[in-house]
């Protein structure tokens, strides 16, 4: 129990209310004050629901986030000039052809972007919200047509809207009134705003694949023979990183990826003014609308369906609409109208200048990539693999935000969400969701492979969306803007025939693939409105057991109700000898008083006599009350955080409850509300509400019943505190009578019950488990504790992305046993299994011994240590499953004469393995060497965790597991000569041979890679971050080689390093999980073994172990820090982590003390004072000029040196910051500036093969 000054802060409550006291101050009179009480937290929160919640902004913050929008909004749009003119013609179109198109895709912009989304669609928001479920969100409130939950405050939002609406012209009353008389016109609406956001979250995940795959194909234009697993590795790749990106949030994303999209668009519009003034101006006549509609007559049926493909020059278009509520209508339209909308026109016009006069007739198929000129060729792939990959971003945001809408009207179970922005209230980000749309990406990417077949599945539901939006946005047009019909009639007819015609010339794409966009879009809207159905029939039956406390409670004597049984005002009825009973009907038992303070979490709220199920069920089945009650509500609202002052709304529970009260925690989404003081708090704020009002301090002066009402409140406070929650458990009833809709009936919602049982509640957002009935002695806060098991949707995530893995798995061994394919879906699987093995061996491992204290946290939590045992073994695992699939050509040669038809022989011979010869023995010994090495290290790594091996003997340990690699390196390779320098050359030669030492070098690296991580640690999630980041980058190097003709020399190399890290990815990655802040588990020193080794085996084997040596320059400079310590020139302590103050709950450099009879060297002394001017180390030495204290040298303390207190997660996120752009300066460095002094580089010799 956590003790306070409470007669101090009463008195603090008399003074402030006798300052604060105004003509509207609470009335003294008991029953009086309770009225007022209740109806002061009716008025606040009808003001919380009712609140405005749409942001507006102007001047720098306006620019700020139009540059934002630009990132995010116009990837989609801005990339469609990859691909509309080659989706629309087949071949070299005349030039009447050529401008006729231009025109349509010209007006197209202009009529549907600009005039009918930027203009008129934009202002159809839902409280600041976009997209076609926000416009039926708006119209179902101001046509009372939107069913809510009975018991939930959203009722008053519905009511509101529609009562105060003002009069509505005859066609706008008319189109309401047949809206709420027609339950059929109701579902329809329903419907098509469903089937919108389902569109556009099953657009969701093509673009992606379309827009990455669209530019990674560009390759093949400096790169022919680039085969297609390079293409779909490469773009899966590239969509994972996208994906992984998402948690730091859309406005750091925008900002990001802003700089790409204006460098890409003005790119374009500079490239298009070339074309245009140096080939063919004349294409400017597009410009005029009669070339339009020339062209559709004079093509007929055909020009009409080249509109299929014209259409996709505004795919992204539903975006701007959809991202609404996270970037504001001003910031889209100033981006739209001053920079994207002006630099599409010019681009597509410049494309077509080119195009007509185009000598071979191919301008066409690729129409950027042949139009830009030669020498900018390399910088356009570049710019343009970058500006697909944001072109993803956009419909990402949209779907968060989409599913956001869903949630919060209750079609949607509830996911995790993540408010990414104190400023920008309605940016968010959502974990579930975004693997989910990831998952579904890359199983795209992976079986279109190619943007031809995969743009027949895209665009259909962009013009169906918008078809749709159309329809909604001209019921608001009618309903709530109170425009006149006319003009709204008009402006229908334009808009909905331009829909009409691209809507039927995007249907011819159905048969073609088109329908899978189709399908994904049912399939969700499906799942939608099984969800809202579901929930209307669980508030039907609540409504049906709703019970009045009036109902099961009744008192032992008659006594007035606010006299003697809710306030307990002396004699008889004071609230220490106040009973309850249940009512006759409910057993009629004696309600005992258990001592102590109780708090029923409230899921619902409330004001008035509401009582929370979980109290009455709490009643009903104990018999048993605690001394004082508090039904705590928590009120989420859409703002960063609430002042303290403001939080708390309390009132008295007028039914039949002595000593109850109502309490209203409201709260923003960055706020920290459960903490180990809530209980306190709560009590202290009971307080304050006791005794506020014109009385003196002294609680002897007091009236008898607040200092009654205070001493209750005081006993229970010292007997106990006692947390309660609740969660409903429902089953479906067996029909009287069964029948198809009977059974069709109970089907769905037993699947309704299923959804529910395994998404995520209110309360798990806040780190509550809500599983069962539960009491505690603690307030349920967020800890470090290890969750033992999977929750049901990490389950269903885990088995979705297995089953993706697996289907990849299934289509490579159907064609050609395509190895990096395999390895993609390998380490998908190793991901999964390894994120569900850390949760189930955790107990396990902890039993075990293998426990250990984070020394970095308040209350110092025991968790799972050496889990990185699990990562290797789960590793291996995949490592030997994949070794098939590399040789899966040379064994289908060596064992069946596959690939020597020109060979005949006979049967006999192929039988007795004759081309077993041509099988590449040194490779399969090369991933055999590989892998033993690796379970060594893993073997060592654990022995290290279980005898804690001290340093100047541990240093040794890698050096053992490197000698199958060095032994299968002088067998295969034996390469032990070195370039010199171009400098050295003419005195050295070219080639220096090294003999041994180049196999001491090779040890010296197997060595220091795993000590070099194993002393970069000691914080959470460090080891594991630093790890990915040098995985990621050696991956990036790796893909370099990729794209270019095969066979090259290095191709082999590379592909053997990519094939053991991305494996390795997929495991840390699940590590990460589990290992960031606050830590669930520890990695111990197995996974830094591991890590290191893993990096030495494809850095020897891969031959690229001076780039691997550029990587780890944050390792190398640790360990070059460290050695003053490590060598004993400074004392060094058995840990040098950086210190957790408790107090502050930061890390501060830890520090390494000097006592009087022991100073340093003067030499050392000199070294530390001049290293402490550098601010290389932090010196403390007192008056007399002795070293009182130094801070350890390793560069966490020094990186706390240098910014101060940190953060735990903040420390590592800067650590892990700046190890991703040393290993990019590092690649700089090795693929660039290494020229300077080196003839050429491994990648540049690609022009030679």
């Amino acid at each position: 129990m956590i003790s306070y000054n409470a007669r101090n802060q009463r008195i603090e409550a008399w003074v402030n209310a006798a300052a604060e006291e105004s003509e509207d101050a609470a009335p003294t009179d008991p029953e009086a004050r309770d009225l007022h009480d209740q109806e002061k937290a009716q008025r606040i929160e009808h003001e919380d629901l009712c609140r405005d919640k749409k942001q507006t902004y102007k001047g720098a913050v306006l620019l700020w986030l139009a540059w934002q929008t630009t990132g995010v909004v116009y990837g989609d749009i801005g990339t469609s000039l990859l691909y509309v003119f080659s989706s629309t013609f087949s071949e070299q179109p005349s030039w009447h052809d050529l401008v006729g198109a231009l025109s349509i895709i010209i007006w197209s912009l202009t009529i549907i972007v600009t005039l009918k989304y930027c203009f008129i669609v934009l202002s159809a928001d839902d409280d600041g919200q976009g997209g076609t479920f926000a416009l039926y969100s708006l119209l179902a409130r101001y046509a009372n047509i939107a069913r809510v939950d009975p018991n939930g405050p959203e009722r008053i939002v519905v009511r509101l809207d529609r009562e105060t609406g003002a009069e509505l012209a005859p066609a706008g009353r008319i189109a309401r009134d047949f809206l709420e008389r027609s339950r059929v016109a109701q579902s329809v609406l329903k419907i098509v705003g469903v089937l919108g956001v389902s569109m556009v979250v099953a657009d969701s995940i093509l673009t992606p694949a379309q827009s990455v795959l669209g530019a990674v194909q560009g390759i093949q234009v400096i790169r022919p023979d680039l085969g297609r697993p390079a293409i779909v590795g490469t773009s899966c790749a590239i969509l994972i990183a996208l994906f992984l990106l998402q948690f730091i949030g859309t406005s750091k994303i925008g900002t990001s990826f802003a700089p790409v999209v204006v460098v890409w668009l003005l790119y374009n519009f500079s490239i298009s003014i070339y074309n245009l003034v140096l080939y063919d101006h004349t294409v400017l006549k597009a410009f005029s609308p009669h070339y339009a509609f020339k062209y559709l007559i004079r093509n007929d049926s055909d020009g009409w369906k080249s509109l299929g493909g014209l259409l996709l020059a505004f795919t992204g278009v539903e975006s701007l609409f959809a991202d609404l509520g996270a970037f504001g209508q001003r910031a889209i339209q100033l981006s739209w109208l001053f920079l994207a909308f002006p630099c599409l026109l010019i681009t597509y016009c410049g494309q077509a200048a080119y195009i007509s006069q185009d000598e071979t007739g191919l301008a066409f198929t690729n129409p950027f990539f042949r139009t830009v000129p030669e020498s900018t060729l390399y910088f356009s792939i570049i710019i343009a693999a970058l500006a697909a990959v944001v072109a993803s971003q956009a419909v990402i945001t949209s779907s968060f935000q989409l599913i956001s809408q869903l949630m919060r009207l209750s079609y949607f179970p509830h996911i995790k969400t993540v408010h990414t922005s104190r400023r920008f209230h309605d940016q968010i980000y959502m974990p579930l969701a975004n693997w989910l749309l990831m998952t579904g990406t890359v199983v795209v990417t992976a079986v279109y492979n190619n943007t031809t077949s995969l743009g027949h599945a895209y665009g259909a539901c962009v013009i169906i969306v918008s078809f749709i939006t159309t329809c909604m946005v001209s019921l608001v047009a009618l309903i709530i803007w109170r425009i006149s019909s006319i003009v709204v009639l008009i402006g229908f007819l334009i808009f909905i025939l331009l829909d009409s015609i691209y809507l039927s010339a995007a249907m011819n794409k159905v048969p073609d693939g088109g329908w899978f966009a189709l399908v994904l879009s049912a399939i969700l809207s499906s799942f939608v409105m099984l969800w809202r159905w579901g929930k209307e029939q669980q508030w039907e039956a609540e409504q049906r057991d709703m019970v009045d406390p009036a109902e099961f409670l009744m008192s032992s004597r008659s006594t007035s109700r606010n006299n003697s049984i809710a306030r307990g005002i002396q004699g008889e009825g004071s609230l220490r000898s106040t009973r309850l009973r249940l009512s006759p009907e409910f057993g009629g038992g004696q309600v005992m008083v258990a001592p102590g303070l109780g708090i029923f979490f409230d899921k619902v709220g409330g004001s008035g006599d509401h009582i929370p199920k979980v109290f009455s069920q709490f009643v009903r089945k104990f018999q048993t009350r605690p001394q004082v009650i508090v039904f705590f509500h928590m009120r989420p609202l859409s703002q960063p955080t609430v002042p303290s002052d403001q939080r708390f709304v309390i009132a008295r529970v007028t039914a039949k409850i002595p000593s109850c009260y109502r309490i209203v925690l409201r709260h923003g989404y960055m706020d920290d509300v459960l903490t180990p003081n809530l209980a306190p708090t709560i009590v202290n704020e009971l307080m304050t509400f006791i005794t506020r009002g014109p009385f003196p301090p002294d609680e002897n002066d007091m009236p008898p019943e607040f200092r009654e009402e205070l001493e209750a409140l005081r006993a229970a406070e010292e007997a106990q505190t006692v947390y309660l929650m609740g969660k409903q458990t429902m089953r479906v009833q067996r029909p009287e009578k069964r029948s198809i809709s009977s059974i069709l009936r109970r089907v769905a919602l037993e699947a309704f019950l299923w959804i529910r049982e395994n998404s995520r509640t209110k309360l798990a957002n806040l780190d509550i488990d809500p599983d069962s009935l539960v009491e505690r002695q603690k307030p349920p806060i967020m800890t470090t504790a290890m969750i033992t098991s999977l929750s049901r949707s990490e389950t269903l995530t885990l088995s979705t992305i297995s089953a993706a893995a697996f289907a990849v798995l299934a289509n490579t061994l159907h064609g050609d046993g395509e190895p990096l394919m395999a390895s993609l879906a390998l380490s998908v699987l190793a991901f999964a299994l390894c994120f569900a093995m850390i949760r189930w061996l955790g107990p396990t491992f902890m039993r075990a011994g293998f426990q250990g204290r984070d020394m970095s946290k308040a209350n110092r939590a025991e968790i799972p240590e050496c889990m990185g045992a699990v990562c290797a073994a789960v590793y291996l695992l995949s490592v030997i499953v994949f070794i098939p699939f590399p040789f899966y050509k040379d064994i289908v040669a060596a064992t069946s004469g596959g690939g020597n038809r020109d060979v005949v022989v006979e049967l006999q011979h192929v039988n007795q393995g004759r081309f077993l010869h041509r099988f590449p023995h040194n490779k399969l010994a090369s991933f055999l060497g590989a892998i033993i090495s690796l379970q060594t290290i893993a073997l060592l790594g654990i022995g290290d965790d279980l005898f804690d091996i001290r340093w100047r003997h541990k240093w040794w340990i890698p050096g053992l597991a490197s000698i199958p690699l060095l032994v299968v390196y002088f067998v295969d390779f034996d390469v032990t000569s070195i370039v010199l320098p171009l400098q050295l050359q003419p005195y050295l030669g070219e080639l220096v041979d090294l003999g041994f030492l180049y196999y001491v070098y090779m040890a010296c690296v197997a060595m220091f890679c795993p000590q070099s991580i194993n002393m970069l640690a000691g914080i959470n999630g460090i080891e594991v971050s630093q790890c990915i980041v040098i995985a990621f980058l050696l991956v990036f190097n790796d893909c370099l080689y990729l794209f270019t003709p095969y066979p090259h020399p290095a191709t082999d190399s590379h592909l053997f390093s990519l094939y053991f890290l991305l494996p390795w990815i997929g495991v840390s990655f699940a590590l990460l999980l589990h290992n960031w802040y606050p830590a669930k588990v520890f990695v111990g020193d197995t996974y830094c073994y591991f890590s290191g080794m893993v990096f030495a085996v494809v850095g020897i084997l891969g031959h690229f172990s001076k780039t691997l040596g550029l990587l780890l320059v944050p390792q190398i400079f640790n360990f070059l820090y460290s050695c003053p310590q490590v060598f004993g020139l400074i004392p060094c302590p058995r840990h040098r982590l950086p210190h957790f103050n408790a107090r502050s709950g930061l890390m501060e450099p830890s520090v390494t003390p000097w006592s009087p009879e022991r100073q340093p060297h003067p030499l050392v002394a000199h070294g530390l004072h001049f290293l402490n001017k550098l601010r290389l180390v932090k010196v403390t030495t007192d008056e007399k000029g002795q070293f009182v204290e130094t801070s350890n040298f390793t560069i966490l303390n020094l990186w706390l040196v240098w910014r101060g207190p940190l953060r735990e997660d903040r420390l590592a996120l800067e650590i892990t910051m700046l190890q991703l752009v040393a290993g990019f300066f590092g690649l700089f460095v090795r693929h660039r500036l290494a020229l300077l002094v080196f003839k050429e580089d491994n990648w540049g010799t690609a022009a030679q093969y």
